[in-house]
């Protein structure tokens, strides 16, 4: 049994997430894959998901952390106000997701490297920001925040590089603390 342990254990390692049934359908900015971005919001949550993580990074000290799975093309900034660590499982709070690669699409069809005018096609109310805080990119879903400036932020844009989608973030103004 402790043998079938350790080579299942090393096969899950071996193998990229698609090969195990993860999910890579992005749903508007409130779910990657099977992980509930604004209910859960919690990098246990993630590693749930899609497993240990490559890499983490701490921001600010401990209020800050980056966290990457590079098998999935995916990267997490967590957040905890409160005096928590945010590169622990239990107190990293969700702020902002980049999902590159391939194998992520959204529930409308959009995929790392499509065009913009296909992006156009599934996305008509999308609109094109080319300043302001945050960098060129489309504005797939656009939500409205108290918090901070008080003002329009992206829930969901697609960053685009010669003319194609080179990835997705996702944005959540209100993850906790």
């Amino acid at each position: 049994m402790r043998c079938a342990l350790v080579l299942t254990a090393a096969a899950a390692l071996a193998f990229p997430a698609s090969a195990l049934g993860v999910s890579f359908i992005i749903q508007g900015d409130y779910r990657i894959g099977g992980y509930a971005v604004k209910s859960d919001g919690m990098l246990r949550g993630v590693i749930d998901e899609y497993g240990p993580p490559t890499s983490k990074r701490r921001r600010w000290g401990r209020a800050g952390c980056l966290v990457g799975w590079r098998g999935a093309g995916l990267s997490i900034l967590f957040y905890n106000l409160g005096g928590g660590d945010a590169c622990r499982p239990d107190d990293g709070r969700f702020r902002t997701a980049a999902m590159t690669g391939r194998l992520w699409v959204t529930a409308k069809g959009l995929r790392v490297g499509d065009s913009v005018a296909r992006l156009r096609r599934l996305y008509p109310g999308a609109t094109y920001h080319a300043s302001g805080h945050y960098p060129r990119s489309w504005w797939l879903v656009t939500r409205y925040s108290r918090i901070g400036d008080n003002g329009y932020y992206p829930g969901l844009r697609a960053i685009v590089r010669n003319g194609r989608v080179g990835s997705f973030v996702i944005e959540y103004a209100a993850g906790g603390d």
